[in-house]
Parts: structure tokens; sequence; C-alpha cells
């Protein structure tokens, strides 16, 4: 749970996409790496929480989630969350470099639409939400156990995280959807998080990219997604439908013919440096592969300098060899000026001629005349047809009668089970030691088992911890 959070609500009178790649840029500008970029949410973070454990509060933990809905007209209205991603108080102790950060990206993204309205920025915008976790308190108290709490999260998810586990497939709202079952009048078709992610990827680029696209399939497109992600926004688990209506059928079909066109052709990055324009096409799948092995050799480092002789972790020791091999150059250097920032918008190539086609909307190559939309003209827009209503059941057979006296069953004696075995709080993981602590739930402290293997898994706790062995 975050130590500290700014929410802040914004209405300015221009388009959502317009407003999406004006926030997005303001982010990118202030350090953040977006982790996911949807049509109606855009989330982003910086920083590292390793650095603010080292005291080195250069580049504070920060999370930033943005909410865009289309409002009256063409009114978009803008929800800015910012999280210190629960390290303020529990790892440093102190929250001003947060409160600093939290005001400087506020007035960067007030700034930007400001540019877009400036009607609005002249009338003012309302002042923001502050929430606090805990007071301030003294960081070197703190310094130690915030170590050790590191070295758990590093034991416990140094495969996931430094050998290429699991990407996150959408924003975190989304975290526990695993397929979606689109229902229409025409039928049903249902699609795993990586496939749909793909697919609203498509209104992201034709936000941003317009030109060749007529306004109203725009319209109508931005408008599904909107429908699609406040679904997935309002959260559930394994499998979850999302109708599509008979107004919206048209927009969807189209988005499902342009991510058949897209999975057919191969894909690539197109890096434009923002100082001189000098662009660089990048393979991501490539990127990919070194950055592996470049975990996988951070693994082998990781395992053979951290230990001291007693075989317990030490923090400073994970912190200094993770330092060691971390990655130090930049992911884009402009060969022409050498800048370090670019903008990045995904691109392909025509199969007949090789051109790099760069619009958001695939139709014919403006170079030889190809014609993409054959490559998705046996893509069956439905996979189905809506499931026929239930027969009712048959009727029930006349009651058989019983003899007035049953004799009773034989009753075995249960079978002994072994005890429950403790599990974390928060988590539910089972681990071979874990700490019982005491929170504060309101003004009223509560006992709670925790793993401590992460920071989430690590509130803090008002009495010393106690060490229970499983």
């Amino acid at each position: 749970m975050a130590s500290i959070t700014l929410d802040a609500e914004r209405r300015v009178h221009a388009d959502t996409g317009r407003v999406r790649v004006a926030a997005v840029d303001v982010l990118r500008s202030l350090g953040f790496q977006i982790t996911s970029e949807m049509a109606t949410v855009v989330e982003a973070r910086r920083g590292s929480a390793v650095r603010s454990a080292m005291l080195l509060p250069d580049q504070v933990p920060l999370a930033a989630r943005l909410h865009l809905v289309p409002a009256d007209g063409d009114r978009t209205s803008v929800s800015l969350h910012l999280t210190d991603r629960a390290v303020s108080v529990i790892a440093l102790g102190v929250q001003e470099p947060y409160v600093a950060a939290f005001q400087t990206a506020l007035l960067a993204l007030d700034r930007a639409l400001t540019g877009l309205d400036p009607a609005a920025g002249a009338a003012g915008f309302p002042q923001p939400r502050w929430w606090a976790r805990a007071p301030r308190a003294d960081n070197l108290a703190r310094h130690h156990e915030t170590g050790q709490r590191l070295v758990g999260g590093v034991a416990a998810r140094v495969n996931e995280r430094l050998s290429g586990g699991r990407r996150s497939t959408g924003p975190s709202l989304w975290e526990g959807i695993e397929r979606i079952v689109f229902r229409s009048p025409a039928g049903f078709l249902a699609m795993d998080m990586v496939t749909a992610r793909t697919l609203l990827a498509i209104p992201v680029m034709i936000g941003s990219r317009r030109d060749g696209v007529p306004a109203q399939l725009a319209s109508d497109v931005a408008r599904l997604a909107a429908v699609v992600e406040g679904r997935l926004g309002a959260g559930g688990l394994g499998s979850v439908e999302v109708a599509v209506t008979e107004e919206d059928r048209p927009a969807f079909e189209f988005l499902h013919r342009q991510f058949g066109i897209r999975s057919q052709l191969p894909v690539r990055t197109l890096c434009t440096c923002r100082d001189c324009r000098q662009t660089k096409v990048v393979n991501l799948d490539l990127k990919r592969l070194r950055q592996r092995k470049n975990r996988l050799k951070t693994i082998a480092s990781v395992v053979q300098t951290t230990y001291e002789n007693d075989g317990e972790p030490n923090p400073f020791l994970i912190f200094g060899s993770v330092f060691q091999r971390s990655k130090i150059d930049p992911d884009f250097v402009c060969a022409r000026c050498e800048s370090t920032v670019a903008d990045e918008q995904p691109v392909t190539f025509c199969p007949r001629c090789g051109d790099m086609r760069t619009e958001s909307v695939l139709d014919t190559c403006s170079e030889c005349g190809h014609d993409f939309e054959a490559l998705a003209a046996d893509l069956p827009a439905w996979a189905g047809t809506p499931p026929p209503p239930l027969a009712p059941p048959p009727p029930l057979a006349p009651p058989t009668p019983r003899p007035s006296v049953v004799p009773p069953m034989p009753t075995a004696p249960p079978m002994p089970t072994a005890p429950p075995r403790p599990s974390c709080g928060i988590c539910g993981g089972t681990y071979p030691v874990l700490w019982s602590v005491q929170i504060l739930d309101g003004p009223h402290p509560r006992p709670l088992t925790v793993c401590a293997t992460t920071p989430r898994c690590s509130p803090p706790s008002i009495a010393p911890p106690a060490r229970i062995r499983t």
C-alpha cells in the first residue's frame, strides 16, 4: 500500500487523443517510463526502491496513473493518481522529496493542459487531494530494516525478475483477468489478455496519428475502446464478458481486421530523436533477448557475491552487486547528435515492396498499391453464434415411495488431518519463516502474519515483529 498519494481532477476542452499524447509527453519528459498506454488509461513509473534504500533520493520511486474519459461534447476529464510506490515512509521515513516530485509532475501536466485549453488554465484547476499514511520519521532508524526486506524480495522474485519472467499485459487494474469474451448480436469471440491488449493498442495509434482516418471512424473506435477498458478497469478474475452493441459492432470488426493484418506483418519500433529528428528502427524482440542475457549474468553474480560467511544474505552486498551489473547505457542513442531521448511509434513494412508503413490504419500501400485488407479476408469476425437458450427440463418422475423406517448409514471415523500451515495474510503464500506484526486498523491495533519478502508484504508494525517458524 502506498504511503503518500496525490489525486487531481482536470477537465479541458480538447479531444481525448490529443490530451493523452500531451500527458504521455509530460511523463516522459519527467523521466517516467510508460508501463501501459491504452486509449483511456496510462500508467508509468520512475525511480528505484534500491536507490531510496541507499539514501540516494535523486530519483525517488513514483508511480503515476492517468484516466482519461470523454466528457460532454469534445471535452475530456483527466484523473491523475500519483503514489510513492510504498517506500516513502517505510523505506526512507521522509515525505518531503515525494511532495516536491508530486508538485513538479502536477505543474508540468497543468502547463500541458493549459496549452491545449488556455481558458481552463486561466480559470484555474481544482486543488489536488493529498493523503499520507503516517507522519514523518527518522530515515536512518528504518534503513537497516528496509535493506532486509529488500533482500527478501530479491530472494523471492529473483528468477522471475532477472531471467525475463512474465511481462505485464495491461494496467495494474486488469490483473487477474486472463480472458475476454466479446458478445454481440452476431455471435461471440474469446481472446486472451495478450491478444486483447494488442487489439486495444490500435485505438491508441489512431488517436495519436489520425492522418487519413475518417473522423467518424476514429470517434467510434475511441468510444468502443472506452467501453472495453472501462469494463476491464472494473476488475475480475479469470474470464470477463464485454457486450458489443450493434452500434459498436462495425468498430469492433474493423479493429479485429486491423489486428489480423498486423499479426501477419513484422513489428518494429521507429525511434525519432527529439533534438535532431533523426530516425532509427529498433527490433524489440532482439532487444529483449539481449536484456535476458544480461539478466542471467546478473543472477550468477548475485548468487556468487551476496552471501556472508554464515550463509545469511547481506543487503549491502546485494546492492553493490546489482549496481555493478546494472545497465548504465541508455536505451536509445542518436547516431547523429547522441541525444538519449526519442519518440517511439510502431511501424511495419509492405510485404510486396518493403516500404516502411507508419500510418495507424493499414489499407493500401501508397508505393505499390498492395492491398493489406487481403491479409484478413478469411479472418472470421466472430468465432461462433450465441448459444441457444436452454431447453426446458423434462418433467420430474413421481417420487418413489420410501420405507417408513430407514436404517442409519454407518459412519466412518474422521480421517486425521494435518493442521493448516500458516500463510502470509497479504499475498497468501507459505514460507519457512513468517513474521507476526501489529498494524493499525483505523485507531485500533490488529495482529497480522506477513512474509516480509516484498515491501508490499512488509507493513509498518507498531510493535517489534516476532519471528514465526512454520
